[in-house]
């Protein structure tokens, strides 16, 4: 899970706006992974902590997160329903 300087980190969600939308973290911004790339300029400046299903699309997403300049980038172990039941809090649903 998530302590120290990466709870200040900007989520991002790198699933389908459909998965997305059953169910996310709380204030994650979705960004699918196959528009990535092009949408590199619309993420914040600062940590990110990069999120999928399982971790396996997220650990793609931090690589090109890394290769295009990024620093500090996380990658979330496990899911949004992980997330929540560890944090012991809901998640969002909708867009």
């Amino acid at each position: 899970m998530v302590s120290g300087a990466e709870a200040s980190a900007a989520v991002i969600d790198i699933r389908q706006a459909s998965e997305f939308a059953a169910g996310h973290v709380a204030a994650a911004r979705n960004v699918e992974l196959g528009g990535l790339a092009e949408r590199l300029a619309e993420l914040p400046a600062g940590p990110l902590i990069v999120m999928c299903g399982h971790s396996e699309r997220a650990m793609s997403a931090a690589s090109i997160l890394e290769r295009a300049g990024r620093t500090n980038v996380a990658v979330l172990n496990g899911g949004a329903a992980d997330w929540a039941r560890e944090a012991g809090r809901s998640l969002e649903t909708g867009p």
